[in-house]
């Protein structure tokens, strides 16, 4: 299994219905499946919502709706790698953004209050830092 992950604090309870992801440029990094964990504390637990996400279009921004939720942290852990047979497991992507009203508002980014252990001094704000030219893990 996968564990490649981040937790973020919105500062305030926020209302979630979608993210924005652009994946990395290699297909050996692509993500085949991830989850999003909306907690309204920094435990994450099992009464949390807990939301399943199958990535594809990879190498574009894909915008990956799901039912309304409010909490004031995520974690999004990636769950499986694209090409299994891969040696590459410094997954994560090159953007990641969170939405509400689908692809109307793009919410402010969060602070980072725990991630995986970066991997080619790509650290993990790079995924929400606006600039797609940068990624994590």
């Amino acid at each position: 299994m996968v564990s490649d992950n981040i937790e973020l604090d919105f500062g305030m309870a926020t209302t979630f219905d979608a993210i924005r992801h652009l994946d990395h440029d290699l297909s050996r990094r692509w993500i085949a499946a991830s989850t999003l964990y909306f907690s309204q504390n920094s435990t994450f637990d099992s009464n949390d919502v807990a939301i399943e996400i199958s990535h594809h279009s990879h190498g574009q921004n894909v915008v990956y709706p799901f039912d309304e939720v409010t909490a004031r942290y995520v974690r999004w852990e990636v769950t499986l790698q694209y090409n299994t047979a891969s040696t590459q497991h410094t997954l994560g992507g090159k953007e990641l953004a969170f939405l509400y009203d689908a692809n109307i508002v793009e919410l402010p980014a969060p602070t980072i209050t725990l991630s995986s252990n970066s991997a080619a001094a790509s650290p993990a704000s790079n995924i929400v830092d606006g600039d797609y030219s940068t990624d994590f893990i």
